[in-house]
């Protein structure tokens, strides 16, 4: 089962690589997870802006204010570091399918007989696209 599965993916890899290829940058683009993170450092210069601003105003610094733009901020950093984290994921994501890309581009020969080694490689690779 797992031979014929495998020769099929061979004999068919030149069209499988076309569309892995074609949509790549569909699947795993980080392009609009930058322009958030644009946004929110933007964001982030905005209020810390404000912050100087309040320090250096000739007037008392208003507690309230300042408690609300703390607030503000904490919950930008922690923005922008789900931003990040996302984009590392998408990154890991994107390396992997590289590398399937890569590995299958590299495998010309059909097999004949079952091969451990190949199953458990293409076994894990499956298991990392799942789980992703």
């Amino acid at each position: 089962m797992f031979v014929d599965a495998y020769n099929k993916m061979i004999a068919s890899k030149d069209g499988i690589l076309e569309k892995l290829e074609s949509v790549l940058d569909q699947i795993v683009s980080v392009e609009s997870i930058e322009d958030k993170i644009k946004k929110v450092q933007e964001d982030i210069e905005a209020v810390v802006n404000e912050v100087e601003v309040l320090i250096h105003s000739s007037k008392e610094t208003d507690e309230i204010k300042q408690k609300e733009l703390e607030l503000k901020y904490d919950r930008l950093i922690q923005k922008l570091k789900d931003l990040e984290h996302e984009k590392e994921e998408v990154m890991d994501k994107r390396n992997k399918i590289n590398t399937f890309i890569s590995n299958l581009r590299s495998k010309s020969d059909a097999i004949t007989e079952f091969d451990e080694e190949l199953f458990n490689i293409k076994l894990n690779s499956m298991k990392s696209y799942s789980i992703s």
